[in-house]
C-alpha cells in the first residue's frame, strides 16, 4: 500500500455540538480530549519524515477552534517548511480569539460546516441553539480574514433540503457565502455507506486519509474508544501492499458501515 498523500492528526474529540446524526455526539460533547502538543509536534516530525507534506487536523468530529493554545499546534506546522498545507473543519462555535489566531495562516486551508441557514434548522441539526453564534462569528471571520486560500463551505443541511444557495436564509447570509467556494458534496445524510471494493473488502477513505493518534493509527472517525487503533509508525504500516492489507482486515469490523461518512477509497489519493 502505497503512502497515502495526505494524513490526519486526531488532535481533539472536543466538539460544542450535539449533532442528531452523530453516534457519539454525547461523549464528544462531554468528555473529549485534546492531544498534547508534545505528542502533536512528534506525529508531524513522523508525517513529514515519511515524504508526506499535507495534514488534515479533523478526522470529521472534533472542533479544533475550542482548543485553548491552538496557536502553539499551528505555528509549528508554520515553521517546518516541508509542510505545503493544513487543513481542518470548523463549526465557527468558538470565541474570537480563537478565530484571531486563523485569520493570517497562508498555508491553511479553512473549511467551514453548515448545519443550517436559520435559528430553527440549525438547532433541529444540532441540538444547540448556536445559530447567531455561528452567524456573527462567520461575519467576523470573513472580516478578518487574510489568507488567499478561499474558505470552503462544506454543506451539511439536510440532503432534502437541496443545493444550499437555493434554500431560504438571511441576505446577509447569502452575501458572506458568496465569499466562499461551496462544497455540495459533502451531505451528511449519505446513502452510500454499504458500498465496498469488488474484492468484498470493505475499505472507507479513511483508508487514503488516516489518523495518527497518541498511539498509531487509526483508519475509521467513528472509532471513539480508538480501540482499534493499529500500533506503530507510518513506515512501519506502508510499503508492502501484503503486510497492509493483512493488518486492515484484522480490524476490518471497526466500521459499522453506517456511520454516514463512508466513502469508497480512491488510488488516485495515494503517492505515486
Amino acid at each position: 500500500m502505497k503512502i497515502p498523500k495526505k494524513f490526519g492528526i486526531w488532535i481533539t474529540q472536543q466538539c460544542p455540538l450535539r449533532c442528531t446524526f452523530c453516534a457519539n455526539s454525547d461523549q464528544y460533547y462531554k468528555s473529549g480530549t485534546v492531544m498534547p502538543l508534545k505528542t502533536f509536534k512528534r506525529k508531524v516530525n513522523e508525517i513529514v519524515e515519511s515524504g508526506v507534506s499535507v495534514i488534515d487536523l479533523t478526522p470529521i468530529v472534533g472542533e479544533v477552534l475550542t482548543i485553548s493554545n491552538l496557536h502553539e499546534y499551528l505555528d509549528y506546522m508554520d515553521s517546518i517548511p516541508a509542510i505545503t498545507k493544513y487543513t481542518f473543519i470548523s463549526c465557527l462555535i468558538c470565541s474570537r480569539k480563537s478565530i484571531d489566531t486563523i485569520v493570517d495562516r497562508p498555508k491553511l486551508q479553512l473549511e467551514i460546516s453548515l448545519y443550517g441557514t436559520s435559528t430553527e434548522t440549525f438547532k433541529k441539526r444540532t441540538n444547540v441553539s448556536a445559530f447567531s453564534t455561528f452567524y456573527n462569528n462567520f461575519k467576523y471571520l470573513l472580516s478578518k480574514y487574510k489568507n488567499n486560500n478561499k474558505i470552503i463551505i462544506i454543506n451539511r443541511t439536510p440532503e432534502i433540503d437541496g443545493p444550499l444557495l437555493n434554500q431560504d436564509m438571511p441576505s446577509g447570509m447569502r452575501y458572506l457565502l458568496g465569499k466562499c467556494n461551496i462544497d455540495e458534496e459533502w451531505v451528511t445524510d449519505r446513502d452510500n455507506y454499504i458500498e465496498e471494493q469488488k474484492s468484498g473488502t470493505h475499505y472507507c477513505h479513511f483508508m487514503s486519509e488516516p489518523l495518527l493518534t497518541d498511539n498509531g493509527i487509526c483508519f475509521c472517525c467513528m472509532d471513539w474508544n480508538q480501540s482499534n487503533v493499529i500500533p506503530g509508525k507510518i513506515t512501519d504500516m506502508y510499503g508492502d501492499s501484503d503486510k497492509f492489507i493483512s493488518r486492515i482486515d484484522s480490524v476490518s469490523n471497526t466500521c459499522n458501515k453506517k456511520c454516514g461518512w463512508y466513502r469508497p477509497l480512491d488510488p488516485k489519493d495515494l503517492t505515486s
